[in-house]
């Protein structure tokens, strides 16, 4: 008994001054205390998805994830272009009057992205189901349009939270999109309930985030979102015109070239090796993204108080590029040792392949992860030209890599190393550009 008081007393002794420590960190680096929280939201996030991955593999064939990354692919492209991009501007608005008034403009468009996308679908689904030699994606492309909704939802929701500093909510939003769309997976992979229980999973995952998104700003902001009116979401349409004109056709290119390693592989590889590679990105790429977009969250409110004080940031900006090259090189060094054999002993022997091809893919998402770190740079800027000349040449250089590898080597693997390659390149030339806007300079 003396020992255990002994214990707790020592226990309790060590939270109160962890907890004191944390305290004092985060009034003196606000930085530091909003990266901390939006970190550990996001690594709950997706360690949600991770943890049940081994019972989703057993779940659901190689096939049927790869008919969910398909399903899943043409929905970010539907997605990117159903807002018009206008929540990127949410942050740089003057007032929560202003930021209501985009949200409601954003959704509005999404609406009507969402329901033209379902009529397109009737008369020419059929031809885009040919040339991905996808028979079964009959049945599941016109459920596409509605995630998609879904989505925009959540996203003009995360930029209200960043706006307003809502990094605790913003977490909070993290955790039950994840959550929703896994358990839901779960619950129609377990049951069997009908085919496609993946494409089911993310679509009822994705209504329950929408929910929680609308639930969750009405009871906060109620009063802010009713002064949305007809007159101010016209004068804001115009006056942030740049988005639709610049940052939409570079967001489109750069989905586009995103989504079109999983489309080209289904057409060139069938959807076997397309769900070996789709694991591939939820366990290595998707982690990685998800990370690196928590820390461009914060870097882009910090970013944006500095640029429009000082018209540089330069010193937050290689603070962020230090300690993301840092933990990169540590974290996919190791990644890359042990992957193969990772793979085979958390999701069965089956997935081995999956974890080689994991390997060829460490060094463009080393990469990746430091360039979409501080990839918000573009917006901070305002260089939104600029976004559309890169994100180009992200698009020539993702679909020139994978033809070289599919027409002149002939192999899934070599197709992924050009892959690879091809992608490196590119973020390479956009951690350049970033740094040359966060020293001030003028270049388009």
């Amino acid at each position: 008994m003396f020992y255990l008081k002994k214990m707790n007393l020592f226990l309790q002794t060590g939270f109160e001054e962890l907890r004191y420590n944390l305290k004092a960190l985060s009034f003196k680096n606000g930085f530091v205390r909003n990266s901390f929280t939006l970190t550990m939201g996001t690594a709950v996030a997706q360690g949600i998805p991770i943890l049940f991955s081994p019972v989703l593999t057993r779940l659901f064939s190689p096939a049927e994830f790869g008919l969910y990354a398909i399903v899943t692919s043409i929905t970010s492209i539907i997605s990117v272009i159903s807002t018009g991009k206008y929540e990127t501007v949410i942050l740089i608005t003057r007032s929560k009057k202003d930021a209501t008034n985009v949200i409601a403009l954003a959704l509005i468009i999404s609406l009507l992205v969402s329901l033209l996308a379902i009529i397109l679908f009737f008369p020419f689904s059929g031809v885009l189901i040919k040339i991905l030699k996808q028979p079964r994606l009959e049945h599941w492309i016109f459920v596409c349009p509605i995630i998609s909704f879904f989505i925009s939802i959540y996203q003009v929701y995360n930029e209200w939270c960043i706006k307003n500093s809502q990094f605790l909510h913003l977490s909070y939003n993290k955790i039950i999109n994840s959550g929703s769309i896994t358990f839901s997976n779960l619950l129609f992979g377990a049951t069997k309930l009908t085919s496609g229980g993946l494409v089911f999973g993310e679509l009822l995952g994705r209504f329950i985030s929408a929910i929680s998104c609308v639930y969750s700003a009405l009871r906060r902001d109620f009063e802010a979102f009713k002064q949305i009116s007809w007159q101010r979401i016209s004068r804001l349409a115009k006056r942030y015109s740049s988005a639709p004109k610049y940052i939409l056709p570079g967001q489109f290119l750069n989905t586009v070239a995103g989504q079109a390693s999983v489309l080209m592989l289904a057409a060139f590889f069938g959807d076997t090796e397309v769900g070996y590679y789709s694991m591939t990105l939820m366990v290595l790429t998707v982690p990685a993204s998800l990370i690196s977009l928590t820390i461009r969250d914060v870097f882009r409110q910090r970013a944006n108080e500095d640029y429009k004080r000082d018209k540089n940031c330069i010193n937050i900006y290689r603070k962020t590029v230090q300690v993301t090259t840092i933990s990169s090189i540590l974290i996919f060094g190791l990644l890359f040792l042990i992957l193969p054999d990772l793979f085979s002993f958390v999701f069965g022997q089956k997935w081995r392949v999956a974890g080689e091809y994991a390997r060829l893919l460490c060094p463009t998402v080393m990469i990746s992860f430091i360039g979409d770190s501080v990839w918000g740079m573009f917006i901070v800027a305002e260089k939104m030209k600029a976004v559309l000349i890169w994100q180009i040449q992200y698009l020539l250089l993702t679909v020139v890599s994978i033809l070289i590898g599919y027409y002149w080597l002939k192999d899934m693997r070599m197709t992924l190393i050009c892959f690879s390659a091809g992608r490196s390149i590119a973020y390479l030339i956009s951690l350049r550009m970033t740094y040359l806007f966060a020293k001030g300079n003028t270049i388009t």
